[in-house]
C-alpha cells in the first residue's frame, strides 16, 4: 500500500492478522492511503457468534466447472481447531479435485483470529476512521458482516 496514490475506499479480511498490534499497523496504514472521507470496508466471519459455539468444520460445498464433457466437481471444506484462547484457531482447507477418475486432495493450513466486532470497531476507531458501522448479510446480500467506515479529515 505504500506510494502516494490515495484511495477513495479499501477493503480487506482480517483473520490472518494475529494480534492487535498487527490489525491496529494494518488498520493505520489503509487510513494513510485513504482521501479524507474515503471508505474503508472490512469483511469477517460473524466472530461474534463463532467463539462461543467454537465449530469443528464448514459444511462441505461442491462446486462445478462448466466442461464439455459436463463439468468436473470440485469439493471444498474445512476443518477448525480452537487454541485454549478461544479467539484464534487453525484452519485446514480441503479440496478435493478429480484427477483421472480418482481424487486428489490439496490442504492449505493457516492461522486465524476470530476478532470480535467490538474490539475491530474500536481498533479502526484508533487507527483514525470515524462512523463505524456494522452491516449484516441480511442488510447487504454479501455473505459475511461487513465493517464500514470513513477516513476521519
Amino acid at each position: 500500500m505504500a506510494g502516494s496514490t490515495s484511495s477513495s475506499a479499501l477493503t480487506t479480511r482480517f483473520p490472518h492478522l494475529l494480534t492487535e498490534q498487527d490489525v491496529h499497523a494494518a488498520l493505520a496504514e489503509m487510513r494513510r492511503v485513504l482521501r479524507p472521507e474515503g471508505l474503508l470496508l472490512v469483511s469477517t466471519r460473524p466472530y461474534d457468534d463463532l467463539p462461543r459455539e467454537h465449530p469443528v468444520s464448514t459444511p462441505p460445498q461442491v462446486h462445478r466447472t462448466d466442461c464439455a464433457d459436463g463439468g468436473a466437481r470440485t469439493v471444498t471444506f474445512q476443518l477448525w481447531q480452537w487454541h485454549d484462547d478461544g479467539e484464534h484457531y487453525d484452519l485446514e482447507h480441503f479440496q478435493l479435485l478429480p484427477a483421472g477418475g480418482e481424487w486428489r486432495v490439496a490442504v492449505r493450513r493457516t492461522t486465524y483470529w476470530a476478532l470480535s466486532q467490538v474490539r475491530l470497531a474500536g481498533l479502526a476507531a484508533e487507527a483514525g476512521f470515524v462512523d463505524a458501522r456494522w452491516r449484516m448479510p441480511q442488510e447487504t446480500g454479501f455473505f459475511q458482516p461487513l465493517l464500514v467506515a470513513r477516513a476521519d479529515e
